[in-house]
């Protein structure tokens, strides 16, 4: 892929800046402090974000998807963190926040099993398709997306593939193998 809409040095460059303000929010040693790393995704800035922090803090992973529910709309936990959340503080570590249903899924999620307080940090954000709200939880952002593209690299994915680039690119439609015969 050519032409990075986001490129990789811009994104260990945020990602240093989010870990500054996580510790400045939370402690040096981020103390009660869980970093819950979304599946698969956020991997990836999961990795730069906890290279920039270079603290011991607890992580673990949460996998969620909308893709295997039997209804539009809704959620299945498909990998539940393994550590117990009560009384912590979580902070989701999110590749892109798209329609917000899997930041509330998750909060709801963390609420419920006893976590003290939850916030989000988040490489992308793209508040046009937002249809839940959850701005009141999203503490940090790397980057806002202006328009509605779908957009992949650096975890992100198109149905599995083109997860591993190092920027982030705006996927470009496959032409149908039957347009213009």
């Amino acid at each position: 892929m050519t032409n990075a809409l986001i490129s990789k040095s811009q994104i260990e460059e945020a990602s240093s800046r989010m870990a500054r303000s996580l510790v400045e929010r939370h402690g040096l040693e981020l103390e009660g402090v869980t970093l819950l790393v979304s599946l698969r995704g956020a991997f990836w800035f999961a990795s730069d974000l906890l290279r920039s922090l270079d603290v011991g803090v607890d992580v673990d992973f949460i996998g969620v998807s909308s893709y295997e529910a039997r209804m539009p709309g809704d959620m299945i936990l498909w990998c539940s963190p393994s550590m117990d959340l009560r009384r912590r503080t979580v902070v989701l570590v999110e590749d892109i926040i798209d329609t917000g249903r899997t930041v509330s899924f998750i909060r709801e999620y963390c609420v419920s099993v006893g976590a003290d307080a939850f916030s989000v940090v988040t490489l992308l954000d793209k508040p046009s398709g937002r249809c839940v709200e959850v701005n009141d939880c999203v503490v940090d952002v790397g980057f806002t997306l202006g328009t509605n593209d779908f957009v992949v690299g650096h975890g992100l994915d198109d149905d599995g593939r083109d997860r591993g680039y190092g920027g982030i690119y705006i996927c470009q439609p496959i032409e149908s193998k039957t347009s213009g015969s």
